[in-house]
């Protein structure tokens, strides 16, 4: 029996700090205090964010959605670092200019990838607003064509890009897992192609259905912390009513 209680004590020893290193990389940590239903939240300072980053610009109707997806880094909950990738996912059509009696058809083609920073100054258990900020850098290519003309009698030129962008982003929480969000925000493109400048020099707007991954798995193995973070939203909201 001592033998037994022994050897439980070394398992204790080995695998609780390993589970202790192992909590502090999640998203979230629980402190329990002596008292059972004391429950705390404690934010982590390190968190992978990552998602879906489409767009459309307004500037040349119909509008062009540029689809995009990004990767990154959260640093206490407040400053996310990454890289984007971003293409036009359906072959934009332009009838821009005059060739005597035709109209010159324009079709485009366009793919950058780059950094992004995004400031995060606001964000409790439903609401979270934030000011991205990203540049890339790729190539962009244009088909030119009078539209009564043949198909190879077309000529393509490529074009280096530069697109910077800045906005507003927002998203609501309906559940823990699933959101609404929107964004509105600036792009401007730095090319040879004014074709690629008409496109791409526009405002833009998003509107997105989230799925929130972490909040998905809290709500199934971790319930626990998803009660402790209501309860700290719940006790913020009440101070800043008693104000």
């Amino acid at each position: 029996m001592k033998k037994m209680k022994l050897l439980c004590g070394l398992l204790l020893v080995i695998i609780f700090p390993q589970f202790s290193f192992s909590q502090s990389n999640l998203s979230d940590t629980v402190l329990l205090s002596k008292q059972p239903k004391a429950i705390s939240y404690k934010a982590s300072k390190f968190d992978l964010v990552g998602g879906f980053d489409d767009r459309s610009l307004f500037a040349v109707k119909p509008s062009t959605k540029i689809d995009g997806i990004r990767l990154g880094v959260e640093l206490f909950q407040k400053f996310r670092f990454g890289y984007g990738y971003y293409y036009l996912g359906k072959e934009r059509t332009l009838d821009s200019y005059i060739f005597g009696k035709d109209t010159l058809r324009q079709k485009l083609k366009l793919q950058y990838t780059g950094p992004f920073f995004e400031y995060v100054f606001f964000e409790d258990f439903r609401w979270e607003f934030s000011v991205p900020v990203s540049v890339g850098f790729g190539k962009g290519r244009v088909f030119s064509s009078p539209q009564k003309a043949v198909e190879n009698s077309s000529q393509r030129q490529t074009g280096n890009l530069v697109v910077t962008s800045i906005g507003l982003n927002g998203h609501y929480r309906i559940f823990h897992w699933l959101g609404i969000g929107a964004g509105i925000g600036y792009n401007h493109s730095f090319s040879h192609e004014p074709a690629l400048n008409k496109v791409l020099n526009s405002p833009f707007y998003a509107i997105r259905v989230k799925v929130f991954f972490g909040g998905l798995y809290r709500c199934v193995f971790k319930p626990q912390v998803v009660k402790a973070m209501k309860d700290v939203y719940r006790r913020e909201r009440q101070l800043r009513r008693n104000k």
